[in-house]
């Protein structure tokens, strides 16, 4: 809910990056979770591993990597990549296979192409990122789409690493949508 009320009056984000500030943090747990509960509202959703170090999202959904994000930012089309989650309304686009200098695809002319081609054909895409404090696809990502939501994980991530990490998204300009408490015992 806060998420889907946090565009200021412009409408609900549409295309949404998730991102942590170190490993290990929950971030592609949070980013499926948000995909899953965008789409049962009946959205039509595309959930994007654009972590392509440690690409997880093929192995939550039991789909190949074949194609995906790498393929597609090499010029490969978006259409054939996408799986199906088996989820009604849930679309995942694999991290594909790994590629030396990933960050440096992050510049291609073919991810402008893919954003705008998705941002027509889903309600929302949710990009799962590498952690931002050691890897920059997150603020680059951050950039071109509506804004980033940061994971903290209690008793994990420190209050220096989750300040210097939204520091560095407001340096960047990129807008910060909040933050998703992960694995708090009340």
């Amino acid at each position: 809910t806060s998420i889907l009320f946090s565009g200021n009056g412009k409408g609900s984000p549409r295309m949404i990056v998730v991102t942590s500030a170190s490993p290990g943090e929950g971030k592609t747990t949070v980013a499926v979770n948000l995909a899953i509960a965008s789409a049962e509202t009946g959205q039509k959703v595309l959930l994007i591993d654009a972590d392509t170090r440690k690409p997880r999202v093929h192995e939550v959904f039991e789909v190949t990597n074949d194609g995906g994000f790498t393929g597609v930012l090499r010029g490969e089309k978006w259409r054939e990549s996408i799986r199906p989650s088996g989820m009604d309304g849930l679309s995942v686009l694999t991290a594909g296979p790994g590629v030396a200098g990933p960050s440096n695809l992050l510049y291609s002319k073919h991810l402008a192409r893919l954003i705008h081609e998705v941002k027509g054909a889903f309600d929302m895409v949710v990009f799962d990122s590498p952690p931002m404090m050691q890897i920059p696809d997150a603020r680059l990502l951050g950039k071109i789409t509506d804004g980033v939501v940061l994971v903290v994980r209690a008793g994990k991530t420190t209050r220096d690493a989750a300040l210097a990490a939204r520091m560095r998204l407001a340096e960047d300009g990129v807008t910060f949508i909040g933050t998703v408490l992960n694995d708090w015992e009340p």
